[in-house]
Order: C-alpha cells, then structure tokens, then sequence
C-alpha cells in the first residue's frame, strides 16, 4: 500500500466488464474491453488460460467457469501486481484518513495549530467523500451479480457468499467512512471557527494595547486636574503642574497600575491551565 502511495502517476479504478453470449451448446463467445497499455484486463485473460480448463466439458461449465474466474478476480490481485484485494485498500485509506482526523482534534485541543490545518481538513473532507463514492460504485456493480447468482440456481453457491461478503464489507466500510467524514466536518467546522477567532483576537489586540496603556494615563490627567492643595499652585492660587514633577507622577501611576495588573492575568492564566493539565500527569507512570 506504501508502494502505491509513493508512486507519481496516479491510477483509474476501472470496472472491466465480461460479455458471455452462448450461441449453441458448443460455442460460446466472450468480449472484455481492451487497452493500448498492459492493464488488468491482460492479467484477467491471462488468469482464465491458466485456470483448470480441462475439466469443463460444456457450453454451460464454460459459462460458469469464466463468471468464477471474473468474480473471484479481486481476490487474486497477487498475480495482477498490486500485491492487495482491492476493498483492503479502500479500508486501508478510510483508517489513514480517520488518524488524521484524530491528528486535527489532537493538534487543536494542545493549541498546536495553523491555518494550514483547515485547509488540510477540507482536503479530508473531500478525500472521504470521494471513498464513500468509489465504494457506492463498487456496490452497484456487485448488486446485480449477486442477484444474477441467488435468482439461477446452476450458479455455483461459492460466488454467492464470496459477492454477499463483499457487498456487507463494503456497507461496513461506508458506515465507518460515514463516521470519519462526520468527524472530519466537525473538526474542520471547529478550525474554522478558531481561524475566525484568532483573526478577531489580532484585530482586536491593538485597540486592547491603547486601552490598558492609556486608560491609567487618562485617569491621572482627569485627577490631576482636580484642584487640590496637594499640588503645585502659581502665586495667583491657580493649579500649575510643573513637567518634570507631572512625568515622574506619570511614569510612577503608569507601572503602579501594568505590573498588578499583568500579575493578575498570568495567576487567571495559569489558574485555568493548571487543572487541563492535571488528569495527563495522572496518566503517566
């Protein structure tokens, strides 16, 4: 499966049918759609020639023989190349699409996150959806098989089972798909949602800056403008702050008022981050 991850040219998942026209006893023609390139189909006539051909002595065992080789095809991908049966593959994407699902929700509940991971869970979205879409194909092509088998009973009772256990693992991996895409639509909805935030947060951040910095500043200038004999006065009784007096009282109500005020904030912050982290250092050793 790694092989097929890493290879650079991408590959059509391509349903080959088998045409079987019986004319008399003793003939019986067959067509399957032919590429310019070595491609399954080469793999599939070539599996059939190596088959137990001996032992078919009718138009009718022929029939049979050839709709086995056909159905029971996926299960021989060893001699196609692909090394895996072709649901395998399917599941195994639905799992790796799920752990990065679980990766999204990891990296935002430890804030450890970017936009990038929003665009990556759109691209998870559409991947599963894709699955989904692949295996609804797959089902219809299967459907009409096995009700072709169950309706004739001179079908082998093997290809029933083997094309009912195929369409049950498909449903089973559309309702795990079903599952991961649901899960990736809320991760994605939840990314989005912080994306919005942390943009707010950024454009909210300077107005918050000027407001703490200049909101001590302005009750300083409105208290000293109060005319009280504890500050400095003209000769004619009026209120007269001198500069280098009225800075140094600045500076020292500026700080006086920042430093308890950042204290405060770090002992909310840490107060609120404590107990989240409490339950992990209980699970350790």
């Amino acid at each position: 499966m790694q092989s097929i991850r890493k290879e650079r040219r991408l590959k059509w998942l391509m349903v080959r049918q088998l045409w079987l026209w019986k004319l008399n006893d003793g003939t019986v023609l067959t067509a399957t759609p032919s590429r310019r390139n070595m491609c399954m189909a080469d793999d599939l006539l070539e599996t059939i020639r190596k088959s137990n051909l001996r032992n078919v002595s009718s138009g009718d065992e022929l029939m049979k023989h050839l709709v086995k080789e056909k159905i029971t095809f996926p299960d021989k991908f060893m001699r196609a190349g692909l090394g895996e049966h072709i649901l395998t593959i399917f599941e195994g994407e639905i799992a790796s699409e799920a752990d990065q699902e679980a990766t999204f929700y990891n990296n935002f509940t430890q804030n450890d996150w970017d936009s990038k991971h929003a665009n990556r869970a759109i691209n998870c979205t559409w991947r599963v959806k894709d699955i989904r879409d692949e295996l609804g194909l797959i089902r219809k092509v299967l459907t009409p098989r096995q009700a072709k088998t169950s309706s004739d009973p001179d079908y082998i009772s093997t290809l029933q089972s083997q094309l009912e256990g195929m369409i049950k693992w498909i449903k089973y991996m559309d309702k795990d798909a079903t599952t991961t895409l649901e899960s990736a639509m809320l991760a994605q909805a939840s990314l989005n949602e912080a994306e919005s935030a942390r943009l707010m947060k950024f454009i909210i951040l300077p107005f918050t800056i000027v407001t703490v910095i200049f909101t001590p500043l302005l009750f300083m200038t409105g208290l000293f403008a109060v005319n009280s004999d504890g500050f400095p006065h003209n000769e004619d009784g009026e209120l007269r702050t001198p500069s280098d007096w009225f800075w140094r009282k600045m500076v020292i109500g500026e700080f006086g008022t920042l430093i308890p005020l950042v204290i405060f904030v770090l002992f909310l912050y840490y107060s609120r981050r404590g107990p989240k982290n409490q339950p992990q250092e209980q699970l350790g050793p």
